[in-house]
This record gives structure tokens, C-alpha cells and sequence, in this order.
């Protein structure tokens, strides 16, 4: 134990004057010595804080035993104490230099922090380094592939071109293939119009020659009428006669009677009258020279006289029975002779009645000739449609096959192109569906709006039956159609339904003259719920394009005012009204074949124009009433309603129920109307004519107006006149809304600032009223009411173009 007390000690000595000559020294080589020291120490220093007890013990022992140790131990421990001292103030000098070594730690600390920031900031300007360097290789590379892209395309084109060019010369060889053919057919027509016109000229010619013979005719029946006319004058003044000498004879009879009743002496005075008398039979006998007819009577009435002379000096009584009976027998003879007479005439009526049967007749046949050949020659005119069809078919199909075969290289290159653009498109269309979202809140916060509408106040009790959908609306020409086609364009948008609309090629008319065809309709996802544009109706192409519960329903016009209003709105488009003089009307009216041509340009618009909307041959003949009357009875097993264009209020009351709509599915503003100044009242004389050249169409609309009075008698009258109040009230309020509390003024196109808002005008001789909404209305009620004003092109693009968004985003 002694031992290891000594090494304790030399070791702290040590340590002591390692401190005093070399304080540097320590300070750099304290922290490894002193983890030596204490690792050296502390199993030393724990034995002896288990054995100090003991060695107290020993201490007193020895002490006991040994006294001068003490004085050692004194000094020991007085040694000990200074090295605790020693200690302490080494204790104390390594936690200054801790704390100065923390400090600089710290320091370092932040120093490192700030070279880590600054290395960050280096880094991070290296990393946007070589982002940008990267960005910049994408861009190389992008615009490598870019570039071998437009040199991919370019070889595309160049072989598109190669291959245009190939399809142009293929179609320039078939162009010039057609334009000898239509060559060849032109010449033909040439040929048939030159034999037309020499048969017009021979037509003209028997025209006239039958006019004339018309007219000498005519005379002649005239003269015999005359003659008739003179010989019944004659007739009449003789029995006016005979009445006149009955007269006086009857007279001097009764004061004969009187005179031999108060004298019989006074036969002297009526000798001299009988002198009289024989001087009038004489008078008589010659007048019954000239009248034949009345001689019978007259020698009746003088033997009558003589018989009545003689027993008038017998008897007066008796005289008065010969009286009775004799004027019973002249009334009964002059009865005879009035029959005999009135035989005669009837005879020779019956003989002018013959004669002119016999001179219908042969106008008749004369006539039925003519049409046996207009039918011909429609015949042939017919053949030659169908001919110039099948090569319009034919082009078409051609047309078709191209463009399909460049749809599908533009598809490719499309593809092509839109491969490295698809990141982009992903992104656009991730805002478009943001877009389109917000465009669906709008339209339901329009719907709601629409709901809360001012218009809708006044609206009957909703219908409990479901709307119907499927609509197909035949759109005539010049009969309103415009106001029903705008109210079911607003109608598909409200209930998110599906709009069949024409493609690009056929306008915003589905290839109109053409019978419709489903090639006409722009390829859609979804199947359409509504067709409404301008069509010539085909039952069975509509049919494969609608559902089966789709209801058909159209409206007709009645055609005098209607022919009025197509020849002034397309007197500049069709050949036929351009060939009359002055654009006269009644100059068309007085020889319409004159002017009219069933192959001429825009001839639909020119005779049975609803016959042909309608599907039937507009050249229908005139006296062919059975097919008439099954083209009726077609129209009707298809359509379940025919509006009439001047009871359009009422119209709109049957459709309603037709359809389980609301009023506010009915509300309407005109469109597409002429202005006053653009229209003409018509005569009496003109109106026949109009209906005699459109026969087809007269009684089209004549049957259907007869049974649309028989609908609206079957719902009642009166109800149907509430419901005409309702939608005129309903009507008004949209006009307070829309144009400030006032009527909007009736103007031209020509006057409307906004382009989208011009209706379009057929010439400046035609004027079209379009509308402007006033500065003042706030945004909802804009939005609604440009709706109720937009003309048909505008509105027909911007329902494509809302129905192809809503596809793409699906």
C-alpha cells in the first residue's frame, strides 16, 4: 500500500512541474493527459475511500504505538492539502479554458454554418446551373426533335403533296372526264331546250291557234246568245201584249155586262162598238200576221165575243157563266202557251249546253294533250336530275374518299405532333376541366337565376308527366320557323340535351336542297335528342339518326302571303324570279312558266315550296288529287302536330301539351321578320293566282288548317285563351327585362353594331329586323337575353362549339 501511496505522489509532483515550466505545454496536452490521469487514478482513489475507515483505525493504532510517526503524517497530509488546492485551481483553470474552448467551438461552429450556407448557396447555384444546363439540353434535344419532327413533317408533306398532287391529277383527269360530260349533258340540255322552246313555239302557236278558234267560238255563241237574247225580248213583248189586250177586252166585257143589266136599249152604242171591235179584230188579224204564236187566242176571243153578243140579248145570268168559264179557259190556254213556250226555250238552252259541253271537250282534250306533253318533257327533265344526282353523288363520294384520306394523314400527323405536346394538353386540360367546372357552376347558378327569372311569375302549375326530349321540328321556309328553332336551341341548353347540327361543308343547313342524309350531321359522341335546322325531309334517314319515341311536329304558312315574302327575300338568289321584269310580281303571277324552270337554280323557292320541305315533288301535276291526298295522309301518320303560322300563340298552347312543357319553355321574341316597309299587301286577283300556281301547297294547308281548329276545339277554347293571356303576360315581362320597360325598335341589319347580332339580309331591297340590348341591363339579364335575340348562325356555331367542349372534357 505504502508503495502505491508513493507513485500517487510522484505522479502529482510531476504534474506540478509540468505545470510551472511549461503552462503552453499543459494547456495543449491537458485534455489527453488528464483523461490518462484520471483512467490511472480512479481505481486508486476508489480503494481509498474504501479503506479510509480502516486507515483511521491504523492511525490510531499507531499513534498509540508509535508517536513520531505522526509528525509524518502531519506532513502528509499538509502535502495533500496543498494538492487539493493545487487541484482545485487546475480544476478551475480547465473550466476557464472549457469556456474559451466552448467560445471557440461556437465560433467555429458559426464559421462552419456560414461555410455550409455559402456551400449551400453554391450548391444550389450549382444545381440551378445545371438545371438551366439541363433545361437547356431539353431544349436542344427539343428542338432537335423539333427539328427532325418539321423535317419528318416536311417529308410527310412533301409525300402528302406528292400524293395531292397525284389526287389533283387523278381529279383534274376526272374533272376533265365530267366537264365533257357536263359538256356532252349541257349540250343535251342545249339540245332538249332548243326542242323545248321550238315545242313552247309550237305550243304558243296552238295556243293561239286554239285561242282564236276560242274567240271565233265565242263570238258565235255570243251571236246565238244575242239572237236568244232578241227573240225572248220579242216573246216578252208579245205576252206584255197579249196582257194589254186582255186588259181592255176583260174591261169592256164587265161594262157591257153593266150596260145590259141598267139598259138593253143601248144595243145601237154597242153596235158602234162592235164596229170597234171588228175594226180591232181587223187591226188584230194583222197583227196576227206578224205574230203567228197568238193567232189562236185571238180568233178564241172573237168567237168568244160574237157568242157573248148574242146571248147577252138572251140572257144576262147566263152571260155571266160564259164569263167564268171563258176566262178559265184563257187562263188555262195562256198557261198552255206560256209552257209551250217555255219548252222551246228550254230546248234551245239544252242545244247551247250541247254545244258548249262539245267545245269543253275539246278543250279538254286539247289540254290533256299539253300536259301529256309537259309530262314528257318533265319526264325527260326528271331523268336528267336524276342523272346530274347520280354525278353529284358520285363527286360527292369522290370528295368524301379524299377527304377521309386526308383526315386520316392530318389524324396521323396530329398524333405525331401531339406527342411531345401531350404534357402540354394534360395541363391545359387539367384548366380547361377547372374551366369547364366553373362554367358548369355558372350555367347552375343561371339555371337558378332563371328559376328566381321575373318571366316566370306568371306560370301555370307544373306539369306532373316528364318533358319530352326527343324532338324532331321540320323547319319550313318564311313561316315563323326561326322562333321555334331559337326556342328549342334554348331548351337543349337548359337541360344539357344534344343538338344534331349540320357539318362544316353544308353551313347551318343540312346540304339543303338535298333529300337529308345522316352524312349531313356532325359525328358526336352522344346520340342527339333534338333535330330543328333546314332539312327536305326523308321519313327514313331521320329515323335510323332518332330514338323511337321522338315526336315530329312542323308548321306551314298560308301561301299567298307566303309566296309574297320568298319572292322578295330570294328575288336576287333564284333564276326564276331574276328573269321577270322590274321584279314584278303580278308580271311572274301572269306566266309563270314563262320564267320558271324545275332544274333552274333555287326553284324550290319558286312553286310548292312546303311540298318540297315536306319531301313531295314541288312540279306535282294539278289535277292529280288521289296522290295529293296520299301525300296528306303521309305528312299526317308522321307528324303529330301542324302549326299554323298565323295562330302562332295558339300553335304554341298545342305544342306545349304535346310535350308536357312549362311556359317559360315557350317564351319567345320574333326573329328573322321582315320590317314593314319591306312588305306588300296583296289583291284579291293575286291571291287566286298564287294559290292556283301553288295548288300542292294550298291544299296542304287548307286540310291541316281545318283539323289544327279541331285540336284546339278538343282542349277548349276558352282554356286555350287563358293560355294565350299567360304567354302575351309572360311575353311582356321578358320585353320589360331585356329592353328597359320599352318595346325595342324595329331595325334593320345594316343598323346593328354587333356583327354576332346581325340577322342576315337576302339584299338591301329586303330589310331583317335584329335586336340590340340596351347599356343599362346588369350581366344576368344580358346573358339570358342575348340568348332570346341571337340569329341562327351565331347560335348554331356556339352550340358546336359548347357541345365539343363538353366531349373533350368527358
Amino acid at each position: 500500500m505504502s508503495q502505491k501511496r508513493l507513485f500517487v505522489v510522484l505522479l502529482l509532483v510531476c504534474t506540478l512541474s509540468l505545470l510551472v515550466y511549461n503552462r503552453n505545454y499543459f494547456s495543449w496536452k491537458l485534455d489527453t493527459f488528464s483523461v490518462l490521469h484520471l483512467t490511472t487514478l480512479a481505481p486508486f482513489v476508489q480503494q481509498k475511500q474504501t479503506q479510509q475507515p480502516q486507515q483511521h483505525h491504523q492511525q490510531q493504532k499507531q499513534q498509540q504505538q508509535k508517536p513520531p510517526q505522526q509528525e509524518q503524517q502531519q506532513q502528509k497530509q499538509q502535502q495533500q492539502q496543498t494538492l487539493k488546492q493545487q487541484q482545485k485551481q487546475l480544476k478551475q483553470q480547465q473550466q476557464q479554458e472549457q469556456q474559451q474552448k466552448q467560445l471557440q467551438l461556437k465560433q467555429q461552429q458559426q464559421q462552419q454554418q456560414r461555410q455550409q450556407q455559402q456551400q449551400q448557396e453554391q450548391q444550389q447555384k450549382q444545381q440551378q446551373q445545371q438545371q438551366q444546363q439541363q433545361q437547356e439540353q431539353q431544349q436542344q434535344e427539343q428542338q432537335q426533335q423539333e427539328k427532325q419532327q418539321q423535317q419528318q413533317k416536311l417529308q410527310q408533306q412533301q409525300q402528302q403533296q406528292q400524293q395531292q398532287e397525284q389526287n389533283q391529277q387523278q381529279q383534274q383527269e376526272k374533272q376533265q372526264q365530267q366537264e365533257q360530260n357536263q359538256q356532252q349533258l349541257q349540250q343535251q340540255q342545249q339540245q332538249q331546250q332548243q326542242e323545248q322552246e321550238q315545242q313552247e313555239q309550237q305550243q304558243q302557236q296552238q295556243q293561239q291557234q286554239q285561242e282564236q278558234q276560242q274567240q271565233e267560238k265565242q263570238l258565235q255563241l255570243q251571236q246565238q246568245q244575242q239572237q236568244e237574247q232578241q227573240q225572248q225580248e220579242q216573246n216578252q213583248q208579245q205576252q206584255q201584249e197579249k196582257q194589254q189586250q186582255q186588259e181592255p177586252n176583260q174591261q169592256q166585257q164587265q161594262q157591257q155586262q153593266q150596260q145590259q143589266e141598267q139598259n138593253q136599249q143601248q144595243q145601237q152604242q154597242q153596235q158602234e162598238k162592235e164596229k170597234q171591235q171588228q175594226q180591232q179584230q181587223q187591226q188584230q188579224e194583222q197583227q196576227q200576221q206578224q205574230q203567228q204564236p197568238q193567232e189562236q187566242n185571238q180568233q178564241q176571243q172573237q168567237q168568244l165575243q160574237q157568242q157573248q153578243q148574242q146571248e147577252q140579248e138572251q140572257q144576262q145570268q147566263q152571260q155571266q157563266q160564259q164569263q167564268q168559264q171563258q176566262q178559265q179557259q184563257q187562263q188555262q190556254e195562256k198557261q198552255q202557251q206560256e209552257q209551250q213556250q217555255q219548252e222551246q226555250m228550254q230546248q234551245q238552252q239544252q242545244e247551247k249546253q250541247q254545244q258548249q259541253q262539245e267545245q269543253n271537250q275539246q278543250q279538254q282534250q286539247q289540254q290533256q294533250l299539253q300536259e301529256q306533253n309537259q309530262q314528257q318533257q318533265q319526264e325527260k327533265q326528271q331523268q336528267q336530275e336524276q342523272h346530274q344526282q347520280q354525278q353529284q353523288q358520285q363527286q360527292e363520294k369522290e370528295k368524301q374518299q379524299q377527304q377521309q384520306q386526308q383526315e386520316q394523314q392530318q389524324e396521323q400527323n396530329q398524333q405525331q405532333q401531339q406527342q411531345p405536346q401531350e404534357q402540354n394538353q394534360q395541363q391545359q386540360q387539367e384548366k380547361q376541366q377547372q374551366q369547364e367546372q366553373n362554367q358548369q357552376q355558372q350555367q347552375q347558378q343561371q339555371q337558378r337565376e332563371m328559376k328566381q327569372y321575373p318571366i316566370l311569375d306568371s306560370t301555370p302549375a307544373s306539369n306532373p308527366k316528364p318533358k319530352h326530349t326527343n324532338i324532331v321540328f321540320l323547319k319550313t321556309h318564311k313561316t315563323a320557323s326561326t322562333t321555334i328553332q331559337n326556342m328549342l336551341f334554348r331548351f337543349a341548353e337548359r337541360n344539357n340535351l344534344t343538338v344534331a347540327l349540320p357539318t362544316q361543308s353544308c353551313g347551318h343547313q343540312f346540304c339543303y336542297p338535298l333529300s337529308f342524309s345522316t352524312k349531313f350531321v356532325y359525328p358526336q359522341k352522344k346520340p342527339p335528342n333534338i333535330i330543328t335546322s333546314h332539312m327536305r325531309f326523308n321519313r327514313y334517314a331521320v329515323q335510323s339518326l332518332m330514338p323511337d319515341n321522338t315526336i315530329y311536329f312542323t308548321i306551314l304558312r298560308e301561301p299567298a302571303s307566303m309566296f309574297e315574302s320568298l319572292f322578295s327575300y330570294y328575288g336576287n338568289h333564284s333564276e326564276a324570279f331574276r328573269r321577270v321584269p322590274q321584279g314584278s310580281l303580278k308580271a311572274f303571277l301572269a306566266n309563270p312558266l314563262k320564267y320558271y324552270r324545275p332544274q333552274g337554280k333555287n326553284a324550290m323557292y319558286v312553286h310548292n315550296t312546303l311540298t318540297f320541305d315536306l319531301g313531295g315533288n314541288k312540279d306535282w301535276p294539278r289535277g292529280d288529287v288521289a296522290s295529293a291526298k296520299a301525300f296528306v295522309a303521309k305528312v299526317e301518320k308522321v307528324f303529330s302536330l301542324v302549326m299554323i303560322s298565323e295562330y302562332f300563340d295558339e300553335s304554341l298552347v298545342l305544342l306545349r301539351h304535346l310535350l308536357s312543357w312549362d311556359l317559360e319553355d315557350i317564351v319567345y321574341i320574333k326573329l328573322n321578320m321582315r320590317t314593314e316597309q319591306s312588305k306588300k299587301s296583296l289583291s284579291s286577283d293575286v291571291s287566286e293566282k298564287i294559290y292556283a300556281w301553288n295548288s300542292m301547297d294550298a291544299y296542304l294547308y287548307e286540310y291541316f288548317n281545318a283539323s289544327f281548329w279541331v285540336k284546339l276545339s278538343e282542349l277548349g277554347l276558352d282554356s286555350v285563351a287563358k293560355e294565350v293571356d299567360l304567354i302575351r303576360q309572360a311575353q311582356q315581362k321578358l320585353m320589360k327585362s331585356c329592353f328597359g320597360g320599352q318595346l325595342p325598335l324595329q331595325r334593320s341589319a345594316s343598323e346593328i353594331k354587333r356583327k354576332e347580332l346581325r340577322p342576315w339580309e337576302p339584299s338591301k331591297k329586303v330589310g331583317i329586323v335584329g335586336y340590340e340590348l340596351p347599356s343599362n341591363i346588369g350581366k344576368k339579364a344580358k346573358e339570358l337575353c342575348l340568348k332570346y335575340i341571337m340569329p341562327e348562325v351565331t347560335y348554331t356555331t356556339r352550340l358546336l362549339y359548347n357541345q365539343l367542349l363538353q366531349q373533350r372534357q368527358k
